[in-house]
């Protein structure tokens, strides 16, 4: 699913993956500082969850309040959804339950 990491040609540099989420996104970004300490991703595997929550953000419009839909709390759906395995989701019933669609949602369509 992620590209491989030895794929990657650019650095996760914070000046890197503010380009990344500035071009993806147009709505506000919220908290992303957590974003900008990720050790675990490369930023050609960052761009590529980037690139599906905004191909899916109809998705996350339907699913979530105004006041949900920031880069923050997008992010993390798909970070989570393409990352990491449903056990170790956290947060409430409804947030599992998106997580989960997200999910589904993309490997329906790869």
């Amino acid at each position: 699913m992620l590209p491989k990491k030895e794929d990657n040609i650019y650095p996760y540099t914070k000046k890197n993956v503010k380009a990344l989420l500035n071009h993806c996104f147009s709505i506000p970004f919220g908290d992303i500082d957590w974003i900008f300490d990720l050790k675990n991703l490369e930023i050609n595997q960052l761009e590529y969850i980037a690139k599906q929550v905004m191909l899916h953000e109809s998705f996350f419009k339907k699913n979530l309040g105004e006041y949900g839909r920031t880069v923050n709390n997008f992010m993390t759906y798909g970070i989570d959804a393409l990352l990491h395995e449903s056990d170790t989701w956290e947060g409430s019933k409804s947030r599992k339950r998106i997580t989960k669609e997200f999910r589904d949602l993309i490997s329906n369509n790869i």
